[in-house]
């Protein structure tokens, strides 16, 4: 049984890792495996995260005046939050939208 096992997750390992090698393949160098020197249509690659959002002066959600001191996770980013009040979901991210950010 534990051998089994084992087979199983030593297969779901290898497979994804051949499905993200095929994703970045396909990020990076496009269908046709073209090298970045001869594309046509430049590719865009955007990398965020809430240090990025912090140095811009955006508000992140984790810190001590952060997005959730403000509000409860469960009332504006779950879908049982947005049925219990559409509004004060739609409220919260017009928010997030209408913060100034800092180039």
């Amino acid at each position: 049984m534990q051998s089994r096992r084992l087979h199983r997750l030593s297969r779901f390992r290898r497979n994804k890792r051949r499905l993200r090698d095929r994703l970045r393949q396909r990020i990076f160098f496009g269908e046709d495996k073209e090298t970045p020197e001869t594309m046509e249509k430049p590719r865009v690659v955007v990398l965020t995260g809430a240090g990025i959002s912090a140095e811009s002066g955006i508000k992140t959600f984790r810190a001590a005046d952060g997005l959730w001191e403000e509000h409860r996770v469960e009332d504006v980013a779950t879908p049982e939050g947005f049925a219990r009040d559409p509004a004060l979901v739609q409220a919260f991210y017009n928010d997030r939208r209408r913060q100034p950010a800092k180039p």
